[in-house]
């Protein structure tokens, strides 16, 4: 949770390094008999571009569990009338060399290429997966397909998914006479039927159209995931960050308006999508709506020379230059001075761990196991103060004062500390207090605190026997000029 006291640092290094040292281990020991179905009541069957007809079947796994499995190969073995054992094999993500050795040396695809492997990986990566994720992922992936008021189901969803992973799992036989691997041009939809029956024709174009949007924009993403062992994508929020160094207030007496700025706002680079809200403030720091009475109580304009217009898509102020204000004076704000701020949510950032899946003894096709859990941040800040020379505490507190309001925009709090001097004698004792600070958005412990001395500054051990203290080569000891304090909580 955002700015709360808390005690951590030696438990967050170790969990950090252990998730460094997992995604590149085997997981042998753990296996998953799985079976096929028709997904929920339908059967799915698919026309080839020579006339047979394939059905399209969801793997399961026979315990019930929602494990999120998908085919990576067709034309095998499918498990519809046998039990089928696989065990855990490789992170897709982290072993890229030994699955594509596995396509090449046991399934015969060896011409298998960096291209096609990561436009598996980001269509795992994009794909929406029932059970797993909220509505909200599902509408976003709706959206991004540029399907509006979709008719389809998420059955419908799943089949177009384990179509598009096809395409790219079997290009070796792409646009082939049976293949499964059909061409984008090629009519998904008026080659699907559920249930035996052919789909309307607004049903077979929404079908097609998800299907293309995987296929095309998973070639679009190729060079994301490079060529390396690992290949996994570190998502970045862009910081949001609004300047008005030279604003100037003037006051409009032929339109009755107050226009102020220039005010500017940029971004940093980063691919989380965000929605962004502005924050006006008058002299007394109360809000100015953007609408009162029933009329509009602030403008937003590019051109002092156009005080007409308005933006209302604030994205078209965004690193785009200076841009300015103009609010009516009619209703009475404190337009001596006024300042803007800005209101970020970031959509959810998620992490994707794809497993393949082999059979221990049956032609069955390989398969992945998806899990997908949301990415939260862990943040920790450090500050330092005096509070007492003597052991007599400053007439005026020196703890900082702490904006949160910041953190969701640049990703950290802003603390205001005071800029007086403390005076102070050679031979004075002065008392430091340090804070850890959680700016992140989970629970944190803190464990250790390393802190710097100033030159000029001798830590006494007498006075403080809880701390321990290192030289600059680790080691215990008292005559350094700059020392390290070990404060274990």
């Amino acid at each position: 949770k955002y700015m709360k006291a808390v005690k951590v640092h030696i438990i967050v290094i170790f969990v950090i390094l252990l998730m460094f040292i997992l995604p590149g281990a085997t997981y042998a020991a753990n296996t998953i008999t799985v079976n096929t179905k028709q997904y929920a009541t339908k059967n799915y069957t698919v026309i080839t571009p020579n006339g047979s007809t394939k059905e399209i079947l969801k793997v399961v796994n026979k315990d019930g569990a929602n494990n999120n499995l998908y085919s990576l190969r067709s034309g095998l073995e499918t498990g519809s009338n046998q039990d089928i054992i696989y065990r855990e094999t490789y992170n897709l993500k982290t072993n890229a060399t030994d699955v594509m050795n596995y396509y090449r040396n046991t399934l015969g695809y060896t011409g298998i290429t960096n291209i096609e492997y990561n436009c598996i990986l980001w269509i795992i990566d994009n794909m929406y997966l029932p059970g797993t994720d909220t509505e909200t992922e599902r509408e976003k992936l709706l959206r991004n397909a540029e399907l509006t008021n979709s008719s389809l189901t998420n059955d419908d969803i799943e089949f177009v998914q384990q179509m598009a992973l096809w395409y790219y799992t079997n290009a070796d036989a792409n646009g082939g006479d049976n293949s499964l691997s059909l061409l984008d041009t090629y009519s998904l939809g008026n080659a699907t039927k559920i249930g035996g029956q052919k789909l309307s024709q607004a049903k077979a174009d929404e079908i097609d159209k998800l299907y293309k949007y995987f296929i095309e924009n998973a070639i679009q993403h190729v060079s994301d995931y490079g060529v390396g062992e690992i290949r996994d994508i570190t998502h970045k929020k862009p910081t949001i960050t609004v300047k008005s160094d030279t604003k100037k207030i003037q006051n409009d007496t032929t339109s009755n308006n107050t226009i102020i700025g220039p005010f500017t706002i940029t971004k940093s680079q980063g691919d989380v999508a965000y929605n962004l809200d502005i924050n006006v403030l008058d002299g007394n720091g109360q809000k100015i709506p953007r609408e009162k009475d029933g009329e509009k109580a602030f403008y937003i304009i590019k051109n002092l020379m156009n005080a007409n217009q308005d933006i209302t898509n604030l994205e078209e102020i965004v690193g785009t230059g200076e841009f300015y204000l103009k609010i009516p004076n009619k209703y009475g704000f404190n337009l001596t001075d006024v300042n803007l701020t800005v209101d970020v949510t970031y959509e959810k950032v998620y992490k994707t761990v794809a497993t393949l899946l082999v059979p221990i003894e049956s032609n069955a096709q390989p398969i992945v196991k998806i899990q997908r859990t949301e990415v939260t941040n862990f943040d920790m800040a450090l500050r330092t103060y005096i509070t007492a020379v003597n052991g007599k505490e400053l007439p005026k507190p020196r703890i900082p004062e702490i904006d949160t309001s910041t953190i969701a925009s640049q990703g950290m709090a802003k603390y205001k500390h005071r800029k007086d001097s403390v005076e102070v004698e050679q031979g004075n004792k002065i008392t430091y207090k340090i804070s850890a600070y959680n700016e992140g958005e989970i629970n944190g412990i803190v464990t250790e605190i390393i802190e710097y001395l100033p030159d000029g500054l001798e830590f006494k051990i007498s006075d403080n026997p809880e701390f321990i203290e290192y030289n600059s080569a680790g080691y215990a000891g008292t005559n350094i000029s700059r020392k390290k304090i070990c404060i274990s909580i």
